[in-house]
């Protein structure tokens, strides 16, 4: 199954991918087969959000740069 990690690296490094989850994130999302969580982070836009989906939440606020 694909991870959140996966998901985030594909729309980040290919123009397709990302243009498709902008067009339609809910589409985008299922394709990946998010979690119901790892979705809600994704359109929160909050870093501690996907943190904690990524499970780093160890690292706490601002100290990710």
């Amino acid at each position: 199954m694909p991870s959140l990690t996966e998901f985030l690296v594909k729309i980040s490094a290919d123009p397709k991918q990302l243009a498709r989850f902008k067009k339609n994130p809910a589409a985008a999302m299922k394709r990946a087969k998010l979690t119901a969580e790892e979705k809600e982070a994704v359109l929160s836009g909050k870093a501690e959000k996907l943190r904690t989906a990524l499970n780093f939440a160890s690292w706490g606020p601002g100290k990710v740069k």
